[in-house]
């Protein structure tokens, strides 16, 4: 890029030196905050060791605050019912998604704490496209006071519904 020399002289020209007013109150109080942070950056690095040892030790608490605290803030919500999108290979005919919707239906109604499962075929929830090889199904739980059994919360019931519907 080339400056013209009319550019130049008005770009590298002295700033102007405020002695009142408002730009004389801000660089007055930039220059004693840049003035604060260099003695405090200064004493910093004259002290180097106790700073590495801060450091170090900042690093080591948070490492281990971040594997022994929960992972979320929020406890995971039993809302009584969850979704299962079904997949199936590429140009499966929806009567064949029937069969495998049919078969995962009577599993998972078999499960301790689900009360039903509605199901419909050629509809996909992930992709919310029609397909003939997809399908969805709402399950639903007992009511709270009947799954006392940690294992029969909606979290742990998700990888027992992916169970069957692989083994199918």
């Amino acid at each position: 890029m080339t400056l013209s020399p009319a550019l130049c002289a008005s770009l590298l020209k002295p700033p102007k030196n405020h002695e009142k007013g408002f730009h004389a109150k801000f660089n007055a109080l930039f220059e004693k905050a840049t003035g604060k942070y260099t003695n405090f950056v200064s004493g910093m690095v004259r002290k180097l060791m106790l700073v590495g040892v801060v450091y170090v030790a900042l690093i080591g608490a948070t490492g281990y605050l971040a594997t022994s605290l929960p992972t979320g803030f929020v406890p995971t919500e039993d809302k009584k019912a969850f979704f299962v999108d079904v997949q199936l290979p590429n140009g499966s005919s929806i009567n064949r998604t029937k069969e495998v919707m049919t078969q995962m239906v009577d599993e998972l109604n078999q499960m301790d704490g689900v009360t039903n499962v509605i199901s419909a075929s050629g509809y996909s929830i992930i992709s919310g496209a029609v397909s003939s090889n997809a399908g969805l199904m709402v399950v639903i739980l007992s009511h709270w006071d009947e799954r006392q059994d940690p294992s029969l919360v909606e979290s742990p019931n998700r990888p027992t519904s992916q169970r069957c519907a692989i083994a199918i």
